[in-house]
């Protein structure tokens, strides 16, 4: 299964995983997003836990930040691990 990178310090946070399946996020929301697919985005490094949270939800991660603290990685990282759990789960 293919993966995309995730950009964060893992030092801070050792419980987040450094990948995400390309099944959870949305092609045409990254080219409206980034202008990029999602292998161009991985191969350049990946995206932040607040951008993959943008995708999944399919809204612009502008629009995420305006709702809320884009500096609160913490809230963003625990999020995408909701999300990481509801997709292993609708998987089995």
């Amino acid at each position: 299964m293919k993966a995309m990178r995730v950009l964060c310090n893992f030092r801070l946070h050792p419980e987040l995983l450094r990948e995400v399946p390309m099944d959870m996020l949305n092609e045409s929301r990254a080219l409206k997003n980034h202008g990029k697919t999602l292998d161009e985005l991985n191969k350049t490094g990946g995206l932040s836990p607040m951008e993959i949270i943008a995708n999944i939800q399919d809204i612009s991660f502008r629009e995420l930040g305006s709702e809320r603290n884009i500096f609160d990685e913490d809230m963003f990282i625990l999020e995408l691990n909701n999300y990481l759990k509801e997709f292993k789960n609708s998987k089995i």
